[in-house]
């Protein structure tokens, strides 16, 4: 019985050679196995995806990426390859495709170790190679737990980015056997401490996390890094149990929560700080995880919030945290990351106004209620329009243009996917098939054969429509003008802006545009490239 998806066949060699099992053995014997136990799978339904000179270490191989994105699209009902190293030499890796395999009922084959999924036998194999994976993964979890246990067992501060209050002091002990051992603990900065007791105090007298950061910003405390105090930065500083006195009431409290606590209960008796392990994780991006999953410990510096304070501010931004919504962003200004303060030098963002109009304003003015910037906020629509009108008046180079187009081009047709090449292929080949069973039906007017014909042209015509339908995003035409209107479009940069979306506008603004400086009046455009920039007026008075 045909197949009603395709067939990939993958090959992988980590250098050429030209002899032993190269690409092409590979491809020949994969195929042979495909026509000996796939044999109504016509040829042009057999995708070939070759790397070479890519090492089976990891998964990140071009070709290998794009047969795989084929698979999740379920658009394949087999994969085939030599040997089980040609997918990967990694167990890790090759169970979690065998998953992906099985999610997506695409059948596995590998005619050296005769593993098919296909089989019952197969799927055995498959699910020990699952079992083993599940078994190495929580390994690999017990291992990095009882790690953190004994981590925990010391207290220790292990490195990072210090928090906002401390720095790190390294602590020479010595070992049973006399060597010298060094750790580190956090030692306390008089200066950051006292900003961190104040950041406290004015949350849970304010409660608003943007009222403690006005406040901050109308005294000019600043981060580590020099930077003025954000919402987050504020919230990160709040919700950190390094500041935490390590006392009868914060072991309750972690208690209560689920947290598993490593230090007995006696430890906890307000001398020290508390020190929490297992806060993030590090995957494919870093995250804070739950609390649950923390591992808390006595450590060997000195808390600065007391665990009532400490304990209060949770409660506090947790109630905050199901009454803030989302600040209102603008879906109209065409600025954002690009228009700055001349005055602060910080950076300008829209805010919508009642009447549905939008104006741009300094975030340093609005944090600090006007102590740090009284700039004047600039008119959103009007500032835009300024600005994309200038761009429009930017000089036509046609010859550049189509010096570019070409390259595009180029590129294009190098990066077409695989399994688009085909379907153009197979369409062409669809197009000659019916141009001949076309001329043949008119030769069998009163043969038996006329129903047959009309079957298969019937067949191909609906096959025909669903390559076109595939191909449609690639191929749609991108302006409705037809090609002359199309160049005169693009080659002007004021009919080019007037055409596009605003997130396409917003594209281009940020490929001919550094910056844009507000002095409260008027608007400079700073151009691209960084080593010609120079300015353009938005209007007289600014020359």
């Amino acid at each position: 019985m045909p197949s009603l998806r395709k067939i990939a066949v993958y090959s992988r060699k980590s250098k050429f050679t030209g002899k032993g099992e190269s690409i092409q053995n590979q491809m020949e014997m994969c195929q042979q196995y495909i026509a000996a136990h796939f044999p109504c799978v016509p040829e042009q339904e057999i995708l070939l995806f070759e790397d070479e000179g890519f090492s089976g270490k990891n998964t990140n191989r071009p070709q290998f990426q794009a047969m795989m994105r084929m698979v999740r699209k379920c658009q394949l009902s087999a994969v085939v390859c030599y040997r089980l190293d040609r997918i990967s030499r990694n167990i890790g890796d090759f169970a979690k495709l065998i998953e992906e395999f099985s999610a997506t009922q695409t059948t596995f084959v590998s005619i050296k170790e005769q593993f098919d999924t296909g089989s019952p036998m197969g799927k055995a194999m498959m699910y020990i190679a699952s079992v083993f994976s599940q078994l190495e993964r929580e390994t690999i979890a017990e291992r990095i737990r009882d790690n953190m246990l004994e981590l925990a067992k010391t207290g220790r501060w292990l490195g990072g980015v210090t928090p906002t209050g401390y720095q790190s002091a390294a602590i020479d002990t010595k070992t049973a056997n006399q060597k010298k051992k060094r750790a580190f603990a956090l030692v306390p900065v008089e200066e950051e401490a006292r900003l961190v007791k104040t950041i406290y105090a004015l949350f849970l007298r304010l409660g608003s996390l943007t009222g403690v950061q006005q406040v901050l910003a109308q005294m000019g405390a600043l981060t580590k890094n020099q930077k003025p105090f954000s919402r987050f930065a504020i919230r990160d500083i709040l919700k950190n149990p390094v500041y935490l006195v390590a006392d009868q009431q914060a072991y309750q409290y972690f208690t209560r929560q689920g947290v598993e606590v490593y230090s007995p209960p006696s430890c906890f008796n307000g001398n020290f700080g508390v020190m929490a392990y297992n806060k993030t994780a590090q995957s494919s991006q870093v995250h804070a995880r739950a609390m649950q999953e923390w591992i808390v410990a006595v450590g060997r510096h000195q808390g600065l919030i007391s665990s009532s304070d400490w304990i209060a501010a949770q409660q506090l931004l947790e109630q905050n945290s199901g009454k803030t919504g989302r600040r209102v962003r603008s879906n109209t200004a065409l600025l954002p990351g690009l228009l700055c303060c001349q005055a602060c030098k910080g950076y300008m963002r829209p805010k919508m106004r009642p009447n549905g109009t939008f104006s741009y304003l300094c975030q340093n003015k609005e944090a600090s209620k006007g102590a740090l910037c009284q700039s004047a906020n600039a008119n959103g629509a009007q500032l835009d329009h300024l600005v994309q009108e200038q761009l429009g008046n930017l000089p036509e180079n046609k010859t550049l243009f189509y010096q570019l187009l070409k390259k595009e081009l180029q590129k294009m047709q190098q990066n077409t996917p695989q399994p688009q090449k085909l379907l153009q292929k197979r369409l062409l080949e669809i197009q000659k098939e019916l141009h001949t069973l076309t001329l043949s039906l008119k030769e069998a007017q009163n043969s038996p054969a006329r129903q047959y014909i009309l079957q298969h042209i019937c067949a191909l015509h609906e096959e025909k429509t669903a390559c076109q339908q595939a191909l449609q995003p690639v191929n749609a035409p991108v302006f409705s003008g037809g090609l002359p209107q199309l160049i005169a479009t693009l080659t002007s940069f004021e009919k080019l802006l007037g055409s596009l979306s605003l997130k396409n506008r917003r594209q281009i603004c940020r490929q001919f545009v550094k910056a844009v400086q507000w002095d409260g009046q008027n608007a400079c455009i700073l151009l691209k490239p960084a080593d010609k920039i120079h300015s353009r007026p938005l209007c007289e008075d600014c020359k």
